[in-house]
């Protein structure tokens, strides 16, 4: 019974998974002024083109700092000032609210890397 238990718990959690993997989809696409109706079928064929390539599978999924610090990130990161947010907009190519993401983001990473880990490993 328990290991029924176990695989409903873990299907209740990929299901959760796969949904917010969709609704998160769904709002970057509105976000880029995707029509609705389009960025809603873009969603949900995400959701199940992983369903079909990842389903049944044991996932561990990496916070990924590394992998989300890329040089452009990075250097927008060394350039930002705090007030030069249009500049570096301007420069890159991006929206001031993807340069604000973008310095959130990687000043949670440095923030980690710096911050000492409790249990020493």
């Amino acid at each position: 019974m328990s290991k029924e238990r176990a695989q409903g718990q873990h299907s209740r959690r990929g299901q959760a998974l796969l949904l917010d993997l969709r609704d998160q989809a769904l709002s970057l696409f509105k976000e880029a002024n995707v029509e609705a109706e389009k960025a809603s079928q873009i969603s949900n064929e995400l959701m199940y083109i992983i369903c079909q390539h990842w389903g049944g599978q044991l996932l561990y999924i990496t916070k990924g700092d590394g992998f989300f610090a890329d040089e452009r990130d990075i250097q927008i990161y060394k350039d930002f000032n705090g007030h030069n947010q249009a500049d570096l907009a301007q420069k890159y190519d991006l929206s001031v609210v993807y340069i604000y993401r973008i310095v959130k983001r990687m000043a949670a990473i440095e923030k980690a890397r710096l911050q000492p880990d409790l249990f020493g490993g």
